[in-house]
Formats: C-alpha cells, sequence, structure tokens
C-alpha cells in the first residue's frame, strides 16, 4: 500500500495545487465539486452530486458496514500572499485551513480503496460549505445530512492537517481528538473566521469567541487544564485575520466542557501556513 500512495504523490500534488489555485467559498464549490466528481468516476465509483447544495458523495461496494471517510472543500474569505507559483488566483479567496489538501487526500485513499476487495462500503463524503452557513445558519455537513448522504453509516472518519506537526507525523486518539468547543464570553462582536458577524446581528453565531487552542499558542489559564491540545495547529478565531499576521484577545472567562478556565491572552502567532 505503501508503494502504491508513492506511485500518485506527484498526481495528488497536481490535484491539490489546483484546488489551491481556484479557491471556493461556502456552497459555491461548483468547479471543485466538478474536479472530485469527475475524478471519482475515472476510477469507476459510483457518484452523487449535488448533495447538499454543492457537495459530492462517492460509493464504492455495497452493503454493510458502511464507514463514510469525509473531507471539506471549501475557502476563506482570506486574501493569499504566499508567492508561490500554484498561489491563489481568485481575489479575495484562499485555502488557508488546508482544505484543498484534505479534497486531495481524500481523492488519493479513492484511487488506493478502488482496487481492494473491501467488505460493505466505504462512503465518501466530499463537504461543502464547512467553514460559514447558508442564509438559514445551516453548515455543508446539515444540509448533506437533509439530502441522504448519513444513511445507513456505521461510523465516519476525518482528518485535519497541521502545520505544527512535522511531515509525515500523524496524530490519532480514540473518540474525540478536539474537546467541545470553547466558548468565551463578553466578546459579542467576533465569530469564526470563515462567518464573522459585527455587532452581533447573528447572536446564534456570536454567542462567544471560538478558538482552537494549539500547543504553540501562548495562554495564561487558571482552574482546569486543558488535558490533551485540542488541535495539531495553532489557531485562533477572529473577526477577521490576515495571512502573516498574529492576533491577541484580552482576558476571557471561558468554558471547557464545563470546566471553567480564566484566559489571560491567546495569541496565534505563526503566519497562515501554506500547504505544499
Amino acid at each position: 500500500m505503501y508503494e502504491r500512495a508513492r506511485a500518485i504523490q506527484e498526481r495528488l500534488v497536481a490535484l491539490r495545487r489546483d484546488i489551491h489555485q481556484h479557491p471556493e467559498l461556502g456552497f459555491r464549490e461548483t468547479r471543485t465539486a466538478q474536479l472530485v466528481a469527475d475524478t471519482l468516476r475515472s476510477l469507476g465509483i459510483r457518484v452523487q452530486s449535488g448533495v447538499g447544495k454543492t457537495g459530492v458523495v462517492g460509493y464504492l461496494g455495497e452493503g454493510k458496514p458502511v464507514v463514510a471517510l469525509r473531507a471539506d472543500m471549501d475557502a476563506l474569505p482570506i486574501q493569499e500572499m504566499n508567492q508561490v507559483p500554484y498561489a491563489s488566483q481568485v481575489p479575495g479567496v484562499m485555502h488557508a485551513c488546508g482544505h484543498d489538501a484534505h479534497t486531495a487526500i481524500l481523492l488519493g485513499v479513492a484511487m488506493l480503496l478502488r482496487d481492494l476487495q473491501l467488505p460493505g462500503q466505504v462512503r465518501f463524503l466530499f463537504q461543502p460549505c464547512e467553514e460559514s452557513g447558508d442564509d438559514e445558519g445551516k453548515s455543508g455537513a446539515e444540509r448533506m445530512i437533509e439530502d441522504g448522504a448519513m444513511e445507513g453509516v456505521d461510523v465516519v472518519m476525518a482528518l485535519h492537517v497541521g502545520s505544527a506537526l512535522p511531515t509525515g507525523a500523524f496524530e490519532i486518539d480514540a473518540g474525540r481528538l478536539r474537546h467541545p468547543e470553547p466558548r468565551a464570553a463578553g466578546h459579542p462582536d467576533a465569530g469564526h473566521i470563515g462567518r464573522p458577524d459585527p455587532g452581533g446581528k447573528r447572536p446564534e453565531r456570536t454567542e462567544g469567541t471560538r478558538m482552537r487552542v494549539g500547543p504553540d499558542d501562548h495562554l495564561a489559564r487558571e482552574g482546569a487544564p486543558l488535558g490533551h491540545h485540542l488541535m495539531a495547529d495553532a489557531l485562533a478565531d477572529f473577526e477577521e485575520v490576515h495571512p502573516g499576521q498574529g492576533g491577541e484577545l484580552p482576558h476571557l472567562a471561558m468554558e471547557i466542557g464545563g470546566d471553567p478556565i480564566s484566559i489571560q491572552a491567546v495569541r496565534a502567532s505563526r503566519p497562515v501556513p501554506s500547504w505544499t
């Protein structure tokens, strides 16, 4: 399997860079979805398009168990500053969260699994709009579920790239790898990087600042410890983030999994990474 994976490496790098050059925001991933569908069909995998608006589902095999593998496809409203040949060609839009890599990785998994005699079904879920929501506040995951993408699924697996880990390293844990979403009180005009909501016009989105805390964040805390870190890459979500810049929040009272934690300051000290 390792040698087969090495054999498709150049193809996957090319796919990822193609997607990186043509980023699309949530529920606008038409080009990306077409690329995914065409690639799956070329492998002989049955494809269903338009699932959850712009999502794609691939079906390999039949019967039970049904194992779903998921990747997200959407980009972020960020201007890319990286000086690389495959930089974003769309002004103000960039794959800054690695979803281009996730999509290419899952296509690579499809390439590796298609010739294996596996019991049951592998279902490939290419999700749109992970970073934001539609006019009803629903994400691509919710819309895909509404369209039946999860019917009969026994287990779902996914991954997230992380710039804090060395190339080739993986972080695996049983059950949840991330804590429940941290909620920060007293900062009503902030929100997720992909769906900022200045002024609290959508209170359900800005109940509190959402942060992903990694081991390299500069963190002062009181109360219960975080336990294992939430994600491999250190990233805090702010109302607006520009590549190459970090951000800092004032003192916040937070609660993680019911445990009160006092955060003096959180800084995303590293620039938005570029995955090659």
